[in-house]
């Protein structure tokens, strides 16, 4: 790894953490904001794992078509 790759490896486990501890709290719409900055990273697990969370999130609002666009491409 280079020391760029090891940033953004913390970066995206930094936003993980950040918006897993929104989810937790009930706040869907700060935790969306961190797990949607994640879509944009790597194919990492903390991304991948975001990318559940934030489907979670949109069929928790009742967005099932949202849900199922962000979980395809993961699959």
């Amino acid at each position: 790894h280079s020391a760029h790759q090891s940033d953004l490896v913390r970066f995206d486990h930094a936003l993980f953490e950040i918006g897993h501890f929104y989810y937790q709290k009930g706040d869907f719409d700060k935790a969306k904001e961190s797990f949607e900055k994640m879509r944009t990273q790597s194919k990492n697990r903390p991304s991948l794992v975001s990318a559940l969370y934030l489907a979670r999130i949109y069929l928790h609002k009742g967005d099932s078509k949202r849900a199922d666009s962000i979980l395809i491409p993961v699959i």
